[in-house]
């Protein structure tokens, strides 16, 4: 047995994917040829990165809202190539009654945030849509609904500073106000 260590520099530069393959060769016969060779390949590097609109904003209590949120893939690599699921954290407000949550592709669980079924290339988006109603009795004045996008195992996420976002979004409230006016005189004769 022999161990042999190399040191490499990646340039500044490097391409996707950089393949490491090493084989032995024996001195001689060699009785099982099959493990004279192995292969490290890398992880799969992609950078994905997630924003997120309310609209309208501001918005009525009480009035309809909704919420999209876009993933991108910003490359080199495709997401789907080792797996097709990504996880979002997409803890709504309590402000926000009965969301309905429907994805451009595939099936997101708003309970465990997995959204499957996904095929995200390099350069791909996949959109969430979020619709709800704003409580009629809001918590505050101002709805917080961030997410954040975590990749799924064996892929390297090589930029992490665009994987959360927040929307902010200003409830105003409303009324429905009427006004009567009266001067308790029932009737009226002309020169009066």
């Amino acid at each position: 047995t022999a161990v042999v260590t190399f040191q490499v520099k990646i340039s500044t530069n490097p391409p996707p994917q950089i393949n490491n393959v090493a084989t032995v060769y024996a001195n001689g016969t060699d009785p099982t040829t099959g493990q004279n060779g192995g292969a490290n390949i890398p992880p799969v590097n992609s950078d994905l990165a997630v924003g997120i609109v309310g609209s309208p904003n501001p918005v009525a209590a009480g009035a309809p809202i909704s919420y999209t949120v876009n993933v991108t893939n910003k490359g080199p690599n495709s997401v789907s190539t080792v797996t097709n699921f990504i996880t979002l954290s997409l803890p709504l407000s309590a402000s926000i009654l009965s969301p309905v949550y429907t994805p451009s592709i595939g099936t997101y669980n708003p309970l465990t945030g997995v959204w499957s079924g996904i095929s995200l290339p390099s350069n791909g988006v996949v959109t969430l849509t979020i619709f709800g109603q704003v409580s009629p009795n809001p918590v505050a004045s101002n709805i917080l609904s961030s997410v954040t996008v975590t990749p799924p195992p064996g892929v390297a996420d090589i930029i992490t500073n665009n994987n959360s976002a927040t929307a902010s979004n200003s409830v105003v409230q409303s009324a429905d106000l009427a006004m009567t006016i009266s001067d308790g005189v029932t009737n009226v004769h002309q020169g009066d």
